[in-house]
């Protein structure tokens, strides 16, 4: 008895040993209480695994704009909602070449402003009518000046899950030469802003993904100077219009700086379609927070908050009038000396919009509806900006 007691402790003893010199600090444990792997080096997943214990949050999601940012073509149409009823995306006609979906190799965008077109070398095709505008079913310019076949993709760290640069070791995706970097998945997906998911769809722990409920997850692609060394809160403009992805610089203007960008949006609906998409893409709009007689009862006719506070001051492919781009900026307040101007120059002869602050100008917040001077705006009735500025002055008094 003895002896088999002493053989089992040797063994015992050997094979801890075993395990002890070949353990490696990368080997991944074994949860002795459910006898799972959970990995030690992190990895993705994919939103589908997600979609597993998230399916309410993956169905919003997949309604709202982000997956769509990059799509893989495959010789037809990207697989995404049209929710503006254009549902054949027009295609580039550049330098006498129409193209057709067997010469894209990806999309870039199109749930919501607008689609550019990424060729078989992996170059972003650019040419006077190179973007398709869903808005309004049009085609426009997209670097015009630029050949084409130049215009390398690099607007992956946005537009992509896992991006990796060339300049930070990553090769071109699908070896394609205008590829500037690799990407895990086309479009923002669920790890692009919680990040890699292989441990937590394991341990279903909280500590083991990331949950960021303020400004961080969404300033890196909304905030479009945040890798300026100066100057990196100013409202860039291109062509006479405030730039796209400026919502950052511009809520810093004002005192809804305090707020996060998830205090008044679900970043895992949809804004653009709002209406038509599942979920709450503005889930607290102004009356959540002003409320009282001032703001329910002195209102504008049937002006809401947001036609007045949030005109129209962007532009990302359509310019419908001189007043009125396609996308909302998040000024809020409004600038209501009728002698203002909304995009100035600086000594350097570099244009930008708001520069002094104070907000959005009577003409951009009023002209949307009414007519100026010139009959230009809106449908409603024609007014000077002096006019502007004594009736604006009376608002929410």
């Amino acid at each position: 008895m003895k002896n088999i007691l002493k053989n089992l402790l040797k063994l015992s003893l050997m094979l801890l040993f075993v395990f002890a010199v070949s353990c490696k600090d990368d080997d991944p444990i074994i949860d002795p209480i459910v006898d799972v792997i959970v990995p030690t080096t992190l990895d993705f997943v994919g939103s589908q695994k997600c979609s597993q214990c998230h399916q309410d949050h993956y169905n919003r999601f997949i309604e709202s704009g982000h997956p769509y940012k990059v799509v893989k073509i495959n010789g037809k149409k990207p697989d995404m909602p049209y929710f503006d009823n254009f549902t054949e995306p027009k295609l580039p006609l550049v330098g006498g070449k129409q193209y057709t979906w067997a010469d894209i190799s990806y999309t870039i965008g199109g749930y919501g402003w607008k689609m550019r077109f990424i060729d078989k070398d992996g170059y972003t095709i650019t040419g006077s009518t190179a973007q398709w505008n869903p808005g309004n079913n049009t085609l426009t310019a997209y670097n015009s000046t630029k050949p084409v076949g130049t215009e390398k993709y690099d607007c992956g760290a946005c537009h992509t899950t896992g991006w990796v640069s060339k300049a930070n070791g990553g090769i071109p995706q699908d070896n394609l030469p205008g590829m500037d970097g690799q990407f895990k998945y086309g479009g923002v997906h669920c790890e692009a802003c919680h990040g890699m998911g292989n441990k937590h769809a394991v341990t279903k722990s909280k500590q083991d993904i990331s949950i960021k409920k303020g400004t961080t997850s969404c300033n890196p692609c909304h905030w479009r100077r945040n890798a300026a060394t100066v100057d990196n809160m100013k409202q860039q403009t291109s062509g006479g219009w405030e730039m796209h992805r400026n919502q950052y610089e511009q809520i810093n203007t004002n005192k809804h700086a305090s707020l996060s960008c998830n205090g008044c949006h679900d970043a895992h609906s949809s804004t653009r379609h709002d209406a038509k998409a599942k979920g709450m893409g503005v889930k607290k709009d102004c009356k959540s927070c002003h409320t009282g007689p001032k703001y329910a009862d002195r209102m504008h006719y049937s002006a809401t908050c947001i036609d007045c506070h949030m005109p129209k001051t962007v532009k990302n492919g359509i310019e419908y009038n001189k007043y009125r781009g396609d996308a909302p900026n998040h000024n809020f307040k409004i600038n209501i000396d009728p002698a203002a101007t909304y995009f100035t120059k600086d000594a350097a002869g570099t244009t930008w919009a708001n520069q002094d602050k104070k907000g959005s100008t009577l003409d951009f917040a009023c002209y949307s509806c009414h007519k100026d001077v010139n009959n230009v705006g809106g449908t409603n009735s024609w007014r000077t900006m002096t006019e502007l500025n004594v009736k604006a002055a009376t608002f929410h008094k």
